[in-house]
């Protein structure tokens, strides 16, 4: 039953079977597009609903492609292929999916680390780099740790608990335990972000020079002051989520910047 994960709107549901599994895209199609279309990454542990309100309003010339990755939302769970290059190949072949040459990818949080690693290691798939609340390398120790311990109230949104939240329901309005049976959960939703620390080296070689923007909340819990020296970064007056607290001011930003691109 998916009718909780993909609920209507002014996008087209979409269910591709790449590298032998089902992926699920949400996509706000502009009929022939000439430009390069823009793929939205979510944060562990959130799926492409997180960018529902920017898939309709983030490009007027562009195809916008909102993605559940492997194991989150209504694309498939595999036993494994969470580690970070399986990560990559995965975001590649939904790329060459899209066809239509090198697409911009843009990223929320772990999202961000996944989009990096694709333009680290295959920069003709990636026009631009949009990189959302997301840990730059350096910094994303501490966001782990921080995130896991954000995770934990998770454990409260169990079958046996749910009768404590009355206002909680699906994005479409049915039961919350419908919607709660396609969640992963935390220690699921986390295990891209364990494998990655146990190889911080891999995180550390990361980078590109792919045209990049960073984009940052003032009150961001996750993340520490960016660093000094790291150029085209825009601070808004928000926290971690971005995509949902600011999504028009996070729309403006991302659209001056498009423009901008080739």
């Amino acid at each position: 039953m998916l009718r909780p994960l993909v609920p209507d709107g002014d996008w087209e549901h979409r269910f591709p079977r790449l590298r032998g599994m089902r992926f699920h895209l949400a996509v706000h199609g502009v009929q022939d597009a000439r430009a390069a279309p823009v793929l939205l990454l979510p944060d562990v542990g959130r799926t492409w609903w997180s960018w529902r309100h920017l898939l309709p309003t983030l490009s007027p010339d562009r195809t916008v492609v909102a993605l559940d990755p492997r194991g989150v939302g209504a694309s498939d769970r595999t036993p494994g292929g969470y580690t970070l290059p399986e990560v990559v190949a995965d975001l590649a072949a939904v790329v060459h999916h899209l066809g239509a040459g090198p697409a911009v990818v843009v990223g929320h949080g772990w999202g961000g680390v996944a989009a990096l690693a694709l333009a680290s290691r295959h920069p003709a798939l990636v026009a631009g780099l949009g990189l959302v609340a997301a840990p730059v390398p350096g910094a994303w120790q501490g966001y782990r740790r921080l995130l896991a311990a954000s995770l934990l109230g998770a454990r409260a949104l169990t079958p046996a608990r749910l009768g404590r939240w009355t206002a909680l329901q699906a994005v479409d309005g049915s039961p919350c335990a419908e919607a709660l049976s396609h969640w992963p959960g935390p220690q699921r939703a986390l295990a891209p972000v364990r494998r990655a620390a146990r190889r911080p080296r891999l995180l550390r070689e990361l980078g590109t020079d792919v045209a990049t923007l960073h984009v940052r909340g003032s009150s961001d819990p996750l993340l520490p002051r960016p660093r000094r020296g790291l150029r085209d970064v825009v601070v808004l007056p928000a926290g971690h989520q971005l995509p949902e607290e600011r999504p028009g001011d996070l729309a403006v930003t991302l659209r001056g910047w498009l423009a901008t691109l080739a």
